[in-house]
């Protein structure tokens, strides 16, 4: 079949003359560039297609590794302050540690925590950033299913505005779960102290299962050139 198609071909071309035979090279030379050209063309297409997709590839295992990172760090920080967490607390147990917790963040330094909870021993007890006096009773009231809600509210007598504004920072961001629900501050005019009334409330998580410390703060980023 194909014999027979190349025979007919050539009988065709004996009879052209020159300038048909001409025509039809320049013809047959278009035609090839032409396909050249849309077989280069589609490539480029394929390519870019494929180089699009890997990548989205490499942002997406970016992201899955920054994620994995992120996920680390939270569970990290929960098993701190679930820690600070625990069903088996009477009444009393839970106001002593939120005590203690306040005159430790009450401190210029305040001291680490031990792995109980309790604040550590420092030398400098005594150097306070605010003075918190005796603190009264709180109330402990049943917040909902699995939690627990402690409230206490103390009036610290004086204190310079910029420590009060870190010892307030201090207090939201404590391990255990604490929450300012009312705050009153006044300052005399003849004076740069403040006054201040606190209402915190701290929510206990009943049942808390402790998770593992030991994983890295950070995880390296996956890099690509």
């Amino acid at each position: 079949m194909l014999n027979k198609y190349l025979t007919r071909v050539m009988q065709m071309w004996r009879h052209l003359n020159v300038r048909e035979r001409r025509l039809a090279q320049v013809v047959a030379l278009l035609v090839l560039l032409f396909m050249g050209y849309n077989l280069v063309q589609n490539s480029l297409v394929r390519l870019n297609e494929l180089d699009a997709r890997i990548d989205n590839y490499q942002q997406d295992l970016v992201n899955y590794r920054q994620q994995i990172a992120l996920r680390q760090r939270v569970e990290q920080r929960y098993s701190r302050i679930a820690a600070q967490h625990s069903s088996a607390w009477s009444e009393s147990e839970i106001q002593d540690r939120l005590r203690q917790e306040i005159y430790r963040l009450a401190m210029r330094t305040p001291p680490g925590l031990t792995p109980d909870g309790y604040p550590e021993r420092s030398s400098d007890d005594r150097d306070t950033l605010v003075l918190v006096p005796t603190l009264g009773q709180g109330t402990l009231q049943e917040g909902g299913q699995g939690y627990r809600e402690f409230m206490i509210a103390f009036r610290v007598p004086r204190a310079e505005f910029a420590n009060m504004v870190t010892f307030l920072e201090r207090l939201q961001t404590s391990p255990q779960s604490l929450r300012i629900d009312d705050l009153e501050i006044n300052r005399s005019p003849l004076t740069t102290e403040v006054q201040s009334m606190i209402q915190i409330t701290r929510t206990i998580v009943d049942g808390t299962d402790t998770l593992s410390a030991d994983v890295p703060e950070t995880l390296p980023l996956a890099r690509w050139e």
